[in-house]
């Protein structure tokens, strides 16, 4: 439940601190071949592409994110991504990558994986112990009784003369 929790939260933008990144520059991607991102449970997909930047003659490699699948010539963006207090990082992404902001959903996330996860703990947990041959009948201990017969009752113990 905590993979697809994050999965989820990388896609929504939920885990970046600061809601809107900052645009750094505009270009064209030449895009070579995308494969899913299992981090995020494919719900994003990763990108091989030549990237030139507008205003630039020479191209580079990078990775472009994207929500679905590219092919050919697209339009990129590069953003720098505040994801802690102190930190930043810069990613690629297709023009049309939408982030979704909203404190309900974050809340919402928060709230569903935790009861998710008992829930579904409790079902499949029942369903095994149905599965589980049923444990053998308790064997009774016999009880061992003492060997000598009562005497009587005790006498106090005879303690120091003083």
């Amino acid at each position: 439940m905590f993979w697809a929790g994050f999965g989820l939260a990388q896609r929504l933008g939920v885990m970046n601190v600061e809601p809107y990144p900052e645009l750094l520059r505009n270009g064209k991607a030449e895009v070579q071949s995308c494969s899913g991102d299992w981090v995020t449970m494919w719900m994003t997909v990763s990108c091989d592409a030549r990237v030139r930047w507008d205003g630039m003659e020479a191209t580079e490699m990078k990775v472009v994110h994207s929500t679905h699948d590219l092919s050919g010539t697209v339009a990129v963006q590069e953003q720098r991504v505040q994801n802690r207090r102190y930190s930043t990082r810069k990613q690629v992404v297709s023009a049309d990558y939408t982030i979704i902001r909203s404190e309900t959903l974050s809340l919402v996330l928060v709230a569903f994986c935790p009861v998710s996860g008992f829930g579904l703990g409790f079902f499949l947990g029942g369903r095994l112990a149905r599965l589980l041959p049923e444990p053998p009948p308790k064997v009774e201990r016999l009880k061992l009784k003492p060997f000598a017969p009562k005497r009587g009752p005790k006498r106090p113990k005879r303690g120091r003369r003083r």
